[in-house]
Formats: structure tokens, sequence, C-alpha cells
């Protein structure tokens, strides 16, 4: 197993900012969805009217509507996603802080002997040595390496 050591320095607040309002936005329209669809089973169930007129039995006068309730709960959810994302931006800015005093977090990398074997890189040819023909990638073939520092030459340009 190959094991390599990583150590986190910064974080760019740009960056958290960025993805704390993408995350908190798509968790507040989740959440928004699952309100809908649990008002919807309630209300198809007759609970809202059995709660309505349960209340109306201990004399309060309530009324629900589901539109002022979501729309209430979206400018709660907005709110919310402004103050945490704003609180992320602040911790990374901490971070960064309590970093440059104490040298960042350490993290160690590895990666399986497996995973490595598979991605291993055949090695490519000399200048002088000859190239084993390859499956063909769409028509298009590469040069070898070393050959004439890049520029095409008659054999290169030539046609099939």
């Amino acid at each position: 197993m190959l094991r390599r050591q990583a150590v986190v320095r910064r974080i760019d607040p740009w960056s958290v900012l960025k993805l704390s309002l993408i995350f908190y936005f798509f968790l507040l329209l989740v959440g928004m969805l699952g309100f809908a669809v649990i008002w919807g089973i309630i209300s198809r169930l007759g609970g809202i009217d059995q709660a309505l007129a349960l209340l109306e039995a201990l004399n309060f006068q309530v009324q629900l509507n589901m539109g002022n309730i979501a729309r209430a709960l979206f400018l709660v959810g907005v709110l919310q996603v402004i103050l945490l994302s704003g609180v992320n931006v602040f911790l990374a800015f901490l971070y960064n802080l309590v970093a440059d005093l104490l040298g960042g977090l350490k993290i160690t990398l590895a990666e399986e002997e497996k995973v490595r074997e598979s991605r291993a890189v055949e090695p490519q040819p000399g200048a002088g040595e000859a190239r084993a023909p390859s499956a063909p990638s769409g028509g298009l073939q590469r040069p070898p390496a070393g050959g004439n520092g890049g520029g095409a030459t008659k054999s290169t340009r030539r046609l099939q």
C-alpha cells in the first residue's frame, strides 16, 4: 500500500461560500419538497381537517393555508441558507488563522496495490527504438517521442 502525506494549509473562503450556498440551497429545496409531500399526504388522509375541528372544539379559530405556510418556510429557509453559509465562511477564516499558527491539517492518503497496478503506464521507447504497432485510436497517431523536436516529417505527414 502506497502512502503519501499532504497538509491542508489554507481553505479558500470564496470557495467555501460558493459551495455552502449551493449545498444549503439544495437542502432547502429538498426540505420544501418534503414539506409539500407530507402536507399532501396528511391533507388527503383528512388530518388537517381533523386538527382544525379539534382546535375549533377548543374555541381556537385557526385558518391554515398551505401557500402562506410554504412561503413562510421558504423565507425562513433562505435566512438559514445565508446564516449557515456565513458561519461556514467564518470557520474557513478561523481555520486559516489557526493553520498559520499550527501548520495545518495533516492527511495521509493511501493507494492500494491493485489500483496502482491497473494505472501503470507503459514505458515510452527511446529515440532510436522502434515502436510496436498499436491499435488505431480514431485514425490519429502520435509520432514517437524524441523524434525531430516536434516538427513533422514527410513520413508522418503521409495520409493513409
